[in-house]
């Protein structure tokens, strides 16, 4: 009996072993695909010679691309597929766990440009306990590729076609979000809502000139412009939420959506459990706001992806 459990064990390592093996390979092989096709595209790009911050527009690229899974973690409804809406929801979350989808490359390009313009501006800026300026402020708090990329999965597999973005800060969500709308036909908008005025004259115009009219951007805070404009933009089938980062703002901000959205509609939170006393000035107590969210009644499924985001899908 020892001798057959010892055989099985080496057995099972073994497998491990050689399957860990293949998956590094694997993971090498598309590092070295990545490699080439970065070098050529930024071979055909003239205005890579001008970047302010060359290696961090590479980076950019490479994580609208490279192959990426979320960590996801289900909290509530996770055998809830009893209709089309909850079945699409689970599906995104088996694909956010298995293989995001990619933006493509003209986009990436473009936008890591659009992020480019940002890293070069000096102009100061402060908030709380930080001070610095637009560059460094871009730098701290805009989207990454991979959070965009969960965007565009979001959108495309819930089939959503009018957004809210709460948080434009410089305008890369909305860039995301605006470029997923734009197969989806006549009708599809997102509008963007930010309390700052210098950081929404800054996305304003650029997001006009690259999205026209599928973008609209509104000054103000969230609980004051929300109610009108989900009442303007309905139905709205998808929230992004990337602003006031507090378990307050949290819980009001979610009010205002559960008595405005309707059935079926996916609301993701960023950041839920960020903490940074030199930006609030005191305990941001943010994930208790998650928490407070996902027990509403209409939440009927809620995730959180790699900790820091969250999803949930209304009933």
């Amino acid at each position: 009996m020892k001798a057959a459990l010892h055989r099985l064990y080496h057995r099972a390592a073994s497998l491990l072993f050689r399957h860990g093996l293949d998956a590094v390979d694997e993971a090498l092989a598309h590092r070295r695909d990545e490699d080439v096709l970065l070098a050529a595209a930024l071979a055909r790009d003239p205005a890579a010679l001008t970047l302010t911050d060359p290696v961090a527009y590479v980076a950019f690229v490479r994580s609208c691309l490279e192959r990426a899974r979320c960590v996801i973690r289900e909290i509530k409804g996770a055998n809830d597929d009893t209709d089309l809406p909850a079945r699409r929801f689970g599906t995104l979350l088996r694909e956010l766990a298995a293989d995001l989808p990619p933006t493509d490359l003209a986009t990436a390009q473009d936008l890591g440009h659009y992020g480019d313009e940002f890293l070069a501006m000096r102009a100061p800026v402060e908030w709380g306990r930080w001070a610095g300026d637009v560059g460094a402020e871009y730098r701290l708090g805009s989207a990454n590729g991979k959070k965009g990329r969960i965007l565009l999965a979001a959108i495309r597999r819930t089939g959503s076609r009018r957004c809210i973005e709460i948080g434009t800060f410089y305008g890369l969500g909305a860039c995301f979000i605006a470029s997923t709308l734009r197969a989806a036909g006549p009708g599809a908008h997102v509008a963007t809502i930010e309390a700052s005025e210098s950081r929404l004259a800054r996305a304003r115009d650029r997001l006009r000139t690259r999205y026209g009219e599928l973008v609209s951007c509104h000054r103000g805070l969230s609980h004051d412009v929300l109610p009108a404009l989900l009442s303007s933009l309905a139905p709205v089938d998808f929230v992004f939420h990337d602003a006031s980062h507090s378990r307050d703002a949290y819980v009001r901000d979610f009010e205002l959506l559960a008595a405005g959205l309707p059935p079926g509609a996916v609301v993701l939170f960023d950041d839920i459990r960020w903490e940074d006393e030199r930006r609030a000035g005191a305990s941001a107590q943010t994930y208790a706001g998650w928490t407070a969210v996902v027990a509403h009644a209409r939440v009927r499924r809620a995730a959180e992806l790699d900790r820091n985001m969250g999803i949930l899908l209304l009933t």
